[in-house]
């Protein structure tokens, strides 16, 4: 794995396009206690047993991603609602319904 000197110290959590996985940078992993096991969730290791980074399905939730703020929910919601009407779109569902976000939804 090659160091970056910009992001190699960084905690950064890059989640797929489908909510199944996250990606973590070092600076993520050397922060957590990683378990050998996760029910449900798969922690990609490489050959020596070492995490890579990559966290599937249940593995996603010991990585303790912050909720978002309200504020920081609105400008995302209004984002997504200009970009979804600027593109012709008249429909949008989010696959992975966290109860916080479900309640951003309703206010």
């Amino acid at each position: 794995m090659a160091e970056d000197d910009v992001l190699k110290d960084r905690l950064i959590a890059l989640q797929s396009h489908d909510a199944h996985a996250f990606w973590v940078s070092p600076a993520v992993l050397s922060s957590m206690d990683i378990p050998d096991h996760v029910d449900g969730g798969i922690i990609q290791r490489y050959p020596d047993g070492s995490p890579t980074g990559v966290f599937m399905d249940n593995a996603r939730d010991i990585i303790g991603i912050p909720t978002p703020s309200e504020e920081s929910m609105v400008k995302r919601w209004s984002y997504t609602v200009q970009d979804c009407w600027a593109n012709g779109f008249t429909g949008v569902h989010d696959a992975l319904l966290h109860e916080d976000t479900n309640e951003f939804f309703h206010r």
